[in-house]
């Protein structure tokens, strides 16, 4: 999305990455995810906010506009995170013209209309991945929320959406066998960073049932009712092969 909005853009994995990254050149923003591995987003920018020192030599200058970025969506959640120092909060998954609407406000971005922008230049495909996904979605999966995904790549150049299911797919992958780990030793806290991290990945991609759950076992946990958790994990696991048969069946070529 933002390269979409002609924005140069550099990831970092983590936090110290990040904050690297501002020692390394000068940025016009930061989105600053919250919840991060390591140090979290609070913490950094603490150590932003306090300019060039022995640790970090930023030639970002503090005073640059900082973004939270954050899954949580809890009430007064952007009234504190302002109170911390953050310039801006973002909830995850934010549509395209709520990105739009605060690009323009801090970064002086012709305000054009976000649906009135040229499309980013192709990036390489997935192998065997069809020309474009057909019409068509299946039950697990929001067909709206597929449509903002589309709306991003309309040609179908950049295989946006083919990528954004093969990372899902990767992410839990790796997250299952992390929760189931955590339920067997009781680890509540692990059980509630794999919901975490799934609740907006998959509503993103229109599995608005598998966020719905994982929000409510990142509830439970939170207000210490876990009596019925085990219940809540099985049917998160259920949920999540019911997506992924989903999104198997909305990637086949069209017959």
């Amino acid at each position: 999305m933002l390269r979409h909005f002609g924005c140069r853009v550099q990831l970092a994995s983590s936090a110290l990455e990040g904050l690297r990254a501002l020692c390394a050149e000068r940025f016009d923003l930061i989105m600053m995810d919250i919840q991060m591995p390591g140090m979290d987003g609070v913490e950094a920018l603490g150590w932003f906010r306090r300019g060039p020192g022995e640790r970090f030599a930023f030639r970002t200058p503090p005073t640059t506009p900082v973004v939270a970025v954050t899954a949580n969506a809890l009430g007064g959640d952007r009234e504190r995170f302002l109170g911390l120092g953050f310039d801006e909060y973002l909830s995850k998954p934010f549509r395209q013209s709520q990105l739009h609407t605060m690009l323009s406000q801090r970064l002086n971005i012709p305000d054009t209309g976000a649906g009135e922008l040229t499309p980013a230049p192709a990036e390489p495909a997935l192998a065997g991945a069809p020309a474009s996904p057909p019409a068509a979605t299946a039950g697990a999966l929001d067909a709206q929320a597929l449509q903002r995904l589309r709306d991003l790549d309309p040609t179908g150049a950049n295989r946006l959406l083919e990528r954004v299911v093969q990372a899902f797919e990767t992410s839990t992958g790796r997250l299952l066998p992390q929760l189931d780990e955590a339920h067997a030793a009781g680890d509540l806290d692990g059980v509630k960073h794999v919901a975490h991290t799934l609740k907006s990945s998959s509503a993103s991609i229109g599995a608005l049932k598998l966020s719905a759950l994982c929000a409510d076992i990142e509830g439970m946990i939170r207000n210490n009712e876990v009596q019925a958790l085990g219940s809540r994990v099985a049917a998160l696991r259920a949920e999540i092969a019911s997506v992924r048969g989903s999104l198997h069946a909305l990637l086949l070529p069209a017959a």
